[in-house]
């Protein structure tokens, strides 16, 4: 609880309400800082929330229906959106021994003919290139994240060899969440240049949820 925590920092957590944005509210520390005892400190790294404020999030939509949206735009999303933005620019992998996963769980596929229409209008240059695969793949039933998940890192990650990293089945004792350790079993019994030097995982769980 929140007196629990405060009896723990040493402080009194407050709601923070944004000046510009009124219902956007978090609960911090009043004074921005807290302590603890030294024998418990010198293993924490850090404690939160507590101190830090996080960015208010703002969103653009279109003003036209039904309008294209392309790179100007600031909804428009695209791989070369995300290229400008962190400055990645016309680079593209060219390492031999380069590689990059996505990582997949909970019956989420992709599908490879999907994947070739997405180059195609986003990512011309990645068109006739696929994924290794790892795992189990139905196309014909393509999920959304894994599909995003494989459409943008490849798009993004240009020219490097790219693995759809698909983990079976669910977490022991708790299906609804997913097999993170027999993913990262596979992961560190892998070796030589079939191991994944860069893993994308847009999975995750709140940590009471998580049994090993």
């Amino acid at each position: 609880t929140i007196g629990v925590a405060e009896r723990l920092l040493g402080g009194v957590y407050y709601t923070w309400t944004h000046k510009e944005h009124p219902t956007f509210t978090v609960t911090r520390l009043g004074d921005c800082r807290y302590s603890m005892p030294a024998r418990v400190a010198k293993a924490v790294d850090f404690v939160g929330p507590t101190i830090r404020f996080p960015a208010v999030q703002t969103t653009t939509t279109a003003t036209s229906p039904g309008k294209q949206l392309n790179d100007d735009d600031f909804g428009g999303v695209t791989p070369s959106f995300l290229r400008k933005l962190y400055k990645v620019g016309d680079a593209v992998g060219h390492a031999a021994n380069n590689n990059q996963s996505v990582a997949s769980f909970l019956g989420q596929y992709y599908s490879p003919s999907d994947l070739q229409t997405f180059f195609g209008q986003f990512a011309p240059n990645e068109k006739g290139k696929t994924p290794a695969e790892s795992g189990p793949n139905n196309p014909s039933n393509p999920g959304i994240e894994a599909s995003l998940d494989i459409q943008y890192i490849m798009s993004v990650g240009a020219n490097v060899p790219t693995t759809f990293w698909s983990t079976a089945g669910q977490q022991p004792y708790n299906p609804g969440n997913e097999p993170f350790m027999k993913f990262l079993t596979a992961v560190g019994t892998t070796s030589g240049n079939a191991a994944p030097k860069t893993i994308s995982v847009s999975y995750g769980d709140d940590e009471p949820g998580v049994n090993f």
